[in-house]
């Protein structure tokens, strides 16, 4: 437990200022030796507030964010300068290297390595080939043809990049439904939803999955084995619900004829089979990495890291700039202030302030219904928040709280559990509305591109998404309750 003493209003703070000696005295009723660590840390008066105006910050910082009246890299920037002032005005200057270490590399290299790699993967015209093959599979049955297509993506995408996926299934999927005289909007709206709901099965699928497992040293087994049979569930059943909102859309007959699959093969192919030959490979070699984590102990980055440098060397050996053309930069900076900012919140207190106040509420809970309830608290939440918020600030906060909760020990339950809770409140709450994810936001882009009669709008991932997110998370509520409570793997 932590606990901070204001020596201030200490009875003996007149004999401190006088430049008397003081003492600390702590008493323990254990019957066995505790270890104590005390840490004094002289500040000004200002020094008192500094929870209140780390909060005020946090508040306008979050709000800067949502509101996008600026680039959300600006705003975190902003946000990460102040909350380093504000360290520098209550309690010491930081030191450039300081900074720097608050700062976590083995996210950041993981999710650039990702990048370069699912980009030289698109490359050689693999996501549209693959939409080609379903096509083929599904022999003109436009129900069947539309399973495929949704939850193929949405497997996809739990171990490549959702953006990515959603980017470049779109247009192949939008031509595809012109050919058979259909709107895309059912199709293309629902392989978006599939691919935000895929990506919570693993830890490179999503980005609040990345910065939960390397926060708090989940492995990639660990994201497959707890959340990957909820998905196999939610994912499935949320098509299924789809296919029959949208049903009365379907055209009745079998549409084979209509599509022109030799023209659809011809213009989506393999464009650079050797390349792909060679990534196959690649990829296999970093999944087999990321899953005998137990054998070697590494982080999954390095993995993904040693890929990428293949996978460049494969494609082009003279020149790095086709492999980095595709890296998000504004994302890896976004998520380099965010860093910052929220371990300087830490710094202040205000981290460990709020996880003392949602120690204290759980606790008012009786001690064999706690976990569940703590657990719903954290799932429906996360899921709500991360559908209207931006996903990752609230999960990068909530990630820091529960590992504090890790050093409340009065606490009475386990606090893994949480965390997966957190996983999949913050994955599959994207679904939830436009601003839940960035693959809500490609998709109306490209669809606005490529369908400019008929595009997905904002409106449609909170009238089909939205209900889907209630089913999804009522579910993954029994799921957990049974997983955690009654199976008990933490305990």
């Amino acid at each position: 437990a932590l606990a901070t003493v204001d020596l201030r209003a200490a009875p003996c703070a007149a004999e401190a200022v006088g430049g008397e000696d003081m003492y600390l005295a702590v008493t323990t009723d254990a019957d066995e030796p505790l270890s104590v660590l005390a840490q004094p840390i002289l500040v000004p008066a200002v020094g008192r507030h500094r929870i209140v105006l780390g909060g005020v910050l946090f508040v306008i910082t979050f709000a800067g964010i949502v509101s996008e009246v600026i680039h959300r890299c600006y705003v975190t920037f902003i946000g990460a300068f102040f909350a380093l002032a504000l360290v520098a005005w209550t309690h010491e200057v930081p030191e450039i290297p300081t900074v720097i270490s608050m700062i976590d590399a083995g996210t950041l290299m993981l999710l650039f390595a990702m990048m370069v790699n699912v980009h030289l993967l698109s490359l050689t015209g693999f996501f549209q080939w693959f939409a080609v093959r379903m096509v083929e599979l599904a022999r003109g049955n436009v129900m069947v043809l539309f399973f495929l297509l949704t939850n193929m993506t949405g497997v996809l995408s739990a171990f490549l990049d959702n953006v990515t996926c959603v980017l470049l299934m779109g247009p192949v999927t939008i031509k595809l439904c012109e050919q058979m005289g259909m709107n895309p909007v059912p199709f293309y709206l629902t392989e978006t939803l599939a691919a935000t709901i895929g990506g919570t099965a693993t830890l490179i699928g999503d980005p609040p999955n990345v910065v939960i497992g390397n926060k708090l040293n989940l492995r990639f087994n660990d994201f497959i084995i707890f959340n990957g049979p909820l998905v196999v569930v939610i994912m499935p059943l949320a098509t299924v619900i789809q296919y029959y909102r949208f049903k009365d859309s379907f055209p009745k007959e079998n549409v084979l004829a209509k599509i022109d699959l030799a023209d659809l093969k011809a213009d989506n192919k393999i464009h650079d089979e050797r390349s792909l030959f060679f990534l196959s490979f690649i990829f296999l070699g970093i999944f087999l990495g990321l899953f005998l984590f137990e054998l070697h102990g590494h982080e999954p980055a390095w993995f993904c890291l040693l890929g990428m440098i293949g996978a460049s060397l494969t494609t082009s050996r003279h020149d790095i700039r086709h492999a980095i053309a595709a890296v998000e930069w504004d994302t890896l900076l976004f998520f380099a202030g965010l860093f910052v900012f929220v371990e300087s919140l830490a710094e202040l207190g205000l981290i460990r302030f709020i996880g003392g106040h949602m120690s204290d509420f759980i606790k008012t809970v009786e001690i064999e219904n706690r976990l569940t309830a703590a657990m719903v608290l954290f799932l429906w939440v996360s899921a709500i928040g991360s559908a209207f918020l931006e996903s990752l600030p609230y999960t990068t906060t909530i990630t820091f709280i529960i590992l504090n909760l890790v050093n409340e020990d009065d606490l009475g339950i386990p606090i893994m559990p949480l965390a997966w809770a957190l996983s999949v409140g913050a994955c599959v709450g994207g679904i939830g509305s436009i601003m839940g994810s960035s693959a809500n936001l490609v998709s109306i882009g490209v669809s606005e591109r490529y369908s400019p009669g008929n595009p997905i709008k904002g409106k449609h991932f909170f009238q089909y998404g939205f209900p889907l997110l209630l089913v999804s998370i009522s579910i993954a509520t029994l799921y957990q309750w049974v997983l955690f409570v009654q199976i008990a793997p933490y305990k």
